[in-house]
């Protein structure tokens, strides 16, 4: 797609613009600011559009709107009340798969990013707060590579991919680098249809523990790591959906819930007994510290609770 197929796609769709252009990008303010934007306007442009590719995409910093072209027409439609007729180069369409085949995008299955979404962040090592707070959380700097922990100058959030289990990258989650409890979903992710850290399984392990928040994965990590055959891997939250457990069964391994002692751990555990107990027969066991949150246990805590569990079955 060049310069002036963008412009052309922009005019048809009734979208205003004074674009910015670069080799790759052409920037603009966000379309969808009215709707999707706290202030309900784009101060500083923050929308772009990568045309210089294959299969051109799009993407907003502020609102984390993004997908491909396809996408970007049908939000149109909706936000703006744009007519699906548009025009490209001269070819006129009134059905947008005679210029985005449905082939691109299928609205039942989740979106893959490509990997220069990543470039919108900075190495944590650029924010020493950020830093400050990831390291206060025992996160070393080879799990800082691992996990391509990132972060997010205009939210001030510390960012974390999601890749799927073939690596691809399915979105990010992010959190204030503080006491405060704030938590963020980047782009189109969906929490439910993916697990955090299920690309770094080795895929002939034995035993896979099941946390809740990738803080959780990264805070224990180092000492899974040391246990043969052993994994670990979050659902984001104290539940499991039925998606995550498709993914999980992929891996013929004994499972352990790592899920906190409080409501919300138990609904949470009975629901993985109930879906482990129909995918594939294996028993569940649990590890549960009785005074404290899974992720805030030592590293003895850690093992004896291990321990515990991998003696003592939870029969489904």
């Amino acid at each position: 797609m060049n310069q002036d197929q963008v412009v052309s796609l922009l005019d048809s769709l009734g979208v205003s613009h004074n674009i910015s252009w670069t080799p790759k990008w052409a920037s603009f303010s966000c379309p969808f600011a009215p709707w999707l934007h706290p202030h309900k306007q784009d101060r500083h442009p923050s929308f772009g559009i990568r045309y210089s590719v294959a299969e051109p995409y799009f993407n907003c910093y502020t609102c984390q709107c993004a997908g491909n072209l396809r996408r970007f027409v049908e939000l149109c439609a909706k936000f703006l009340g744009t007519s699906p007729t548009v025009c490209v180069d001269g070819l006129i369409a009134t059905k947008l798969e005679d210029l985005f085949p449905v082939t691109e995008i299928d609205e039942e299955v989740e979106m893959i990013y490509p990997e220069e979404y990543l470039d919108y962040f900075l190495p944590v090592t650029h924010a020493e707060h950020a830093l400050k707070y990831v390291k206060s959380r025992r996160i070393t700097e080879d799990l800082i590579d691992l996990f391509e922990i990132k972060y997010d100058p205009e939210k001030d959030l510390v960012v974390i991919p999601v890749r799927y289990l073939d690596g691809s990258l399915r979105g990010a989650v992010g959190r204030a680098p503080s006491k405060e409890r704030r938590f963020h979903n980047y782009w189109e992710f969906l929490s439910g249809a993916n697990i955090g850290g299920v690309h770094l399984l080795q895929p002939d392990i034995t035993q896979l523990i099941i946390v809740e928040g990738f803080f959780d994965v990264l805070r224990i990590y180092p000492w899974v790591a040391e246990i043969p055959g052993a994994g670990v891997v979050c659902t984001f939250k104290a539940k499991m959906s039925a998606g995550q457990a498709a993914i999980i069964s992929n891996y013929d391994a004994v499972k352990y819930c790592g899920y906190d002692n409080d409501a919300a751990g138990e609904t949470g555990y009975q629901s993985m007994i109930s879906y482990f107990g129909t995918l594939d027969g294996y028993s569940l066991r649990r590890m549960c510290h009785p005074a404290k949150d899974f992720g805030e246990s030592t590293k003895r805590e850690f093992l004896r609770l291990f321990k515990a569990a991998r003696e003592e079955w939870a029969l489904v």
